[in-house]
């Protein structure tokens, strides 16, 4: 078994955590437990990416939203990964990885190498696929840290797309569609490319 890990630089903050829950909930959708490293608080529910409904309890009830408020609380949280394994999940997402160390690379660096890790370990525990996706508002990201994915997106507001820089020669898509949803929020119109299924 192996993990999926993605990165996604130069996304704003409100559509990253669109794109974040809409990934959340796909994979809850699947029955997978998710574990989702939230920046601030949720005002509210975000509606489904496939329409104005709130997804069903049943979905939600396999998202686990956790707030670190720092770098430290944000460590322990992954590395309790692997101590409890009542709390193994299958995929882990990270909001605005950046935010948590602002001042340093070699931070950053280290952190996208322990949670690329940790989803290992829960591959090996769960004898199944786990999946990571970040995303930071970073418009250019140190090469240490994209050699550490297995693929790269940029955010490109003007044309509300997501491009895949690395590797570029992975199909089905390079470049991936933001679209309003019926709330006026944009969402990828097709998530599941974000990510390479085992």
């Amino acid at each position: 078994m192996k993990s999926n890990s993605t990165i996604i630089s130069g996304i704003n903050s409100d559509t990253g955590r669109n794109v974040l829950f809409q990934s959340a909930v796909y994979w809850a959708v699947d029955g997978c437990k998710v574990l989702y490293f939230a920046r601030s608080k949720f005002n509210s529910i975000p509606s489904s990416a496939h329409g104005p409904q709130i997804p069903p309890s049943e979905v939600l009830a396999k998202i686990r939203i956790v707030y670190p408020e720092n770098v430290e609380e944000l460590m322990k949280f992954i590395v309790d990964i692997l101590t409890f394994r009542d709390v193994t999940p299958r995929v882990i997402l990270v909001e605005e990885l950046e935010e948590y160390m602002k001042e340093s690379d070699h931070c950053l660096a280290r952190t996208c190498a322990t949670l690329c890790h940790v989803a290992v370990c829960c591959s090996a525990r769960l004898k199944l696929p786990t999946y990571v996706l970040i995303t930071t508002t970073k418009d250019v990201l140190p090469p240490v840290i994209c050699s550490m994915f297995d693929s790269v997106w940029y955010h490109n507001s003007e044309h509300n797309t997501v491009t895949r820089k690395y590797p570029t020669d992975l199909v089905p898509a390079t470049q991936l569609v933001l679209v309003p949803r019926s709330d006026g929020a944009l969402v990828l119109k097709e998530v599941q490319h974000l990510f390479v299924k085992h």
